[in-house]
This record gives C-alpha cells, sequence and structure tokens, in this order.
C-alpha cells in the first residue's frame, strides 16, 4: 500500500501509511489503543477501502467490488477481536461451518470444520450455544471458523486479550504451526510480552507508521520509550 489514508466522518484514523507484506511473513502492528492498529488490520484484510492513497491485496487494487470478491475473500482470514462478531449461529459447529459451505467447498465443509475445531480443542464444544461458552472458549472458536477454509493469509486483532496464561501459551504454539506452513499473518496487539515468530514489527502512532523494521525492537527500552511504548 502507498500512502494509504482512512477517514471515519471527520475522525482521521490513517495518514500516509506505506508498507509492503511479503508471503511467509508474521507481522506485529503495535501500538496503543486508538493508534489505528485496527483499521490498517480492516484495510489489509480488503474490508475497508482507503479513503486516500491506493493499497493492493494479492496485487489486485482494493477497490469496493474487490471487498467483494469470492476468491480473494477465500484468501484471507480475520480474527475480530471482539469474538461475538464472528459467532452468530446457532451452534458452534455451525459457526465454523459457515465459511467452507459459503465459499464454494460445501462438499468438505464437515470435514474442514470438525479439523479446525480439533485443532483448537473445542470439537467438544461443537453442540453448544455460542453464547454458552466462556470467553476463552469464544476465542478459541473464533479462531476455528477462520481456520476452517484455510487462507493463505490471516489477520488477528489483539487475539490474546482476555486470554488467560494457559490460552496464551496455545495461541504461541498456534503461531508456530501456521508460520512452519508457510501462512502470511499480521497480528494486531498492545502487549509487547505476546510478540511472537515475528518477522517484523510496525509500531503505530496516532495513525502513522513510525516504525517499520526487526523484531529485536521489543528488547530495546530506549527505543520503545522514544516510540511511546514504554
Amino acid at each position: 500500500m502507498t500512502n494509504v489514508g482512512y477517514s471515519y466522518d471527520d475522525h482521521v484514523a490513517l495518514k500516509n501509511v506505506t508498507m509492503q507484506i511479503e508471503k511467509g511473513e508474521v507481522v506485529y502492528l503495535i501500538g496503543e489503543n486508538g493508534a489505528g492498529k485496527s483499521t490498517l488490520l480492516m484495510i489489509l484484510a480488503a474490508l475497508y477501502v482507503p479513503t486516500t492513497g491506493t493499497a493492493k491485496i494479492f496485487g489486485k487494487k482494493l477497490t469496493e467490488k474487490l471487498t467483494k470478491d469470492v476468491e480473494i475473500r477465500k484468501k484471507i482470514g480475520v480474527v475480530f477481536q471482539d469474538p461475538d462478531v464472528q459467532l452468530f449461529s446457532p451452534t458452534v459447529y455451525d459457526d465454523v461451518a459457515f465459511a467452507p459451505r459459503h465459499l464454494g467447498d460445501d462438499a468438505n465443509a464437515e470435514k474442514m470444520a470438525e479439523t479446525a475445531m480439533r485443532r483448537m480443542n473445542i470439537w467438544h464444544l461443537r453442540d453448544r450455544h455460542p453464547y454458552e461458552l466462556s470467553e476463552g472458549e469464544k476465542k478459541r472458536a473464533s479462531v476455528a471458523t477462520v481456520l476452517s477454509y484455510e487462507p493463505e493469509f490471516i489477520l488477528f486483532d489483539e487475539p490474546t486479550a482476555n486470554m488467560d496464561v494457559k490460552g496464551r501459551h496455545e495461541f504461541a504454539r498456534l503461531l508456530h504451526e501456521l508460520k512452519e506452513e508457510g501462512k502470511t499473518m499480521v497480528i494486531a496487539t498492545h502487549l509487547l510480552g505476546d510478540i511472537k515468530e515475528a518477522t517484523r514489527v510496525l509500531v503505530m502512532q496516532s495513525g502513522e507508521v513510525v516504525y517499520d523494521g526487526a523484531p529485536d525492537v521489543i528488547e530495546n527500552d530506549s527505543k520503545l520509550k522514544s516510540l511511546g511504548l514504554l
């Protein structure tokens, strides 16, 4: 993307963001709440179209038409910060099977859903209503709804928020596995201690990228202070 900006009415959420993500990278977006991380994720996910500048997704210019392109949607998965956004069916199983059924792989939907649920250790919850789950179980279920259709590019918005220690370890394990599988991932977080498997780190402040570089920045206290993270 080049010189990308995004505004909500009179609020400027992103300013002149220029970046590129290569296949197989694990990129972390870090910054305080309101820094623009979630908005940038939505553009990378081809859900928002930039107000200014140009963004390309899998080589195609991001337009309103592209946001509805089924082939693009098959390639991209988004795990939202609030799992209730993704869990809306009568059962957990129906939620996890929804994407395979509606993205053109109905014949294999049952197998794909079961595989994703077992991977996230929630197969035993398949007949439960999503609202009967704990917050940690909801998080795992929302990740399973994305893993079920095996996208190439996965974006996570504050994935470890409200997770206990066990949940954080499980998510770290999953990240390692997905990285080994060659998935490209972007993860937004404000929790520096949860940064694992990173190939790059982007620091955001007030809608701008103020650092784009090596992940060892999180071990440099003086640099973190200069970036407003300590």
